[in-house]
C-alpha cells in the first residue's frame, strides 16, 4: 500500500493504540512490525481469528493475562546463561502460572474458539520448575 493510503487509514495511529495496550515488549515489536496486506486468504485467516477472540471477550469477563510484562529481557539472560535474581525467579513462577492458567482458559473454550484455542498447544506447562522456583524462594 502506497504513503498515501496508510495516511488516509490512519494506520500509524491504529498500530500506535494497539502497541500501547500490548502486555509485553515481544508483543509490543510484533505490533511495530505489522502492515496490511492484500493476501485474501491471510486476510480470511485473521479475520477468522479475531471473530474467535471477539467471541472469547463476549462469554469471559477476563482473559489470564497478565505476569506477561519484562519477560523478553529474562528470556535474554537465560539465553546468556546469566544468573536470575530472586525477583526475577519470582517474576518467572508468575509467568509460568499464567501460561498454566492461560492453557486451562482456552482449553475450556475449544468449542468457541477452536483456531485460538489451538494456539495455546505449543504452550508447555512446566508446574514442576515453577514448583521448585518457588520452594527455593518462599521456603529458603
Amino acid at each position: 500500500m502506497n504513503s498515501k493510503t496508510l495516511e488516509t487509514l490512519e494506520f500509524n495511529r491504529i498500530v500506535d493504540i494497539v502497541e500501547a495496550i500490548a502486555l509485553s515488549d515481544t508483543g509490543k515489536a510484533l505490533v511495530r512490525k505489522l502492515h496490511p496486506s492484500n493476501d485474501m486468504d491471510r486476510i480470511k485467516a485473521q479475520l477468522a481469528e479475531v471473530t474467535e477472540a471477539k467471541a472469547i471477550l463476549h462469554t469471559s469477563s477476563s482473559i489470564p493475562l497478565q505476569n506477561m510484562h519484562g519477560i523478553s529481557g529474562l528470556f535474554d539472560k537465560i539465553s546468556k546463561g546469566m544468573a536470575l535474581h530472586p525477583e526475577e525467579l519470582s517474576q518467572t513462577s508468575m509467568m509460568l502460572s499464567g501460561i498454566r492458567r492461560l492453557k486451562s482458559f482456552m482449553d475450556e473454550r475449544r468449542d468457541i474458539a477452536p483456531i485460538v484455542a489451538g494456539m495455546s498447544a505449543s504452550m508447555y506447562e512446566l508446574k514442576d520448575v515453577e514448583d521448585e522456583i518457588n520452594t527455593c524462594i518462599y521456603n529458603n
